[in-house]
């Protein structure tokens, strides 16, 4: 969000403004990926990274059409516009602001804050210092990101007070293992919660789209974690919520 630390979603999108940017995306190419790399660089593109569903997916798993995609982005209509402009200065400041704006404040923060708290703990974010982010803040994009390198300043920084393998280290993400949970320890949960009878009797989505999911993630064709967990939090919140009843228990 400050010092550009993403690599595959940051820099890919930024692939028509970084040359050889697409080099760092390490992985064969999916469908998706393939599809982003077709969008004209903007907000939509940049937007995509953080959707789970796309209108069209959602509408594949319904039982009538429910997404409405130029709805979906004209909440971020004012945003776009602000992109556009800022991209015209600094490409990449473009998008690490972007960031700030959605992610950091409405997933990243709010995330640390809840389970922090949950746990009993104080977390503080250090990089999020008002003098250390005014000054980083004002910093050009070239500072961020140079030769394909992100995090370039922070890492020259880190040079010299760190040992090269730690301040030359690739970045370590805090993900949940969401995929193998699902598989393993979780699996009860999302062959309950997503089963045929539920999916049915909750009368939304349609049953065999849903189980061609499960199989698929189940019988490691594809990772569908993200997806499956959305859709197990959302009939959870259901069961709670319209159902009165506690999650997971039959009526």
């Amino acid at each position: 969000m400050l010092f550009a630390a993403k690599t595959l979603h940051g820099l890919e999108d930024l692939s028509a403004d970084l040359p050889g940017a697409r080099s760092l995306v390490r992985r064969p190419p999916s469908p998706r990926l393939r599809k982003r790399l077709r969008m004209r660089p903007g907000l939509e593109r940049q937007l995509d990274w953080s959707r789970v569903f796309t209108a069209d997916e959602i509408d594949a798993l319904t039982l009538e059409p429910l997404a409405d995609e130029e709805r979906m982005l004209a909440l971020h209509a004012g945003l776009a516009r602000r992109w556009h402009e800022r991209a015209r200065v600094d490409a990449i400041n473009a998008r690490l602001e972007t960031d700030r704006e959605l992610f950091l404040v409405g997933d990243l923060l709010p995330k640390v804050d809840r389970m922090s708290m949950a746990h009993s703990l104080e977390v503080r974010v250090p990089f999020l210092d008002n003098d250390l982010a005014d000054f980083v803040l004002a910093q050009p994009g070239a500072s961020k990101v140079r030769g394909g390198q992100v995090k370039w300043m922070l890492r020259r920084f880190a040079s010299t007070v760190l040992p090269p393998e730690t301040a030359g280290r690739r970045k370590q993400g805090f993900d949940v293992p969401l995929s193998d949970w699902l598989r393993g320890p979780l699996r009860e949960v999302l062959t309950d919660f997503l089963g045929e009878r539920t999916v049915r009797e909750r009368g939304l989505f349609r049953p065999e789209a849903v189980a061609a999911l499960v199989g698929a993630h189940l019988e490691g064709q594809v990772d569908h974690g993200e997806r499956l967990w959305a859709l197990v939090v959302l009939e959870g919140w259901m069961q709670a919520t319209l159902d009165r009843r506690p999650a997971g228990q039959r009526p």
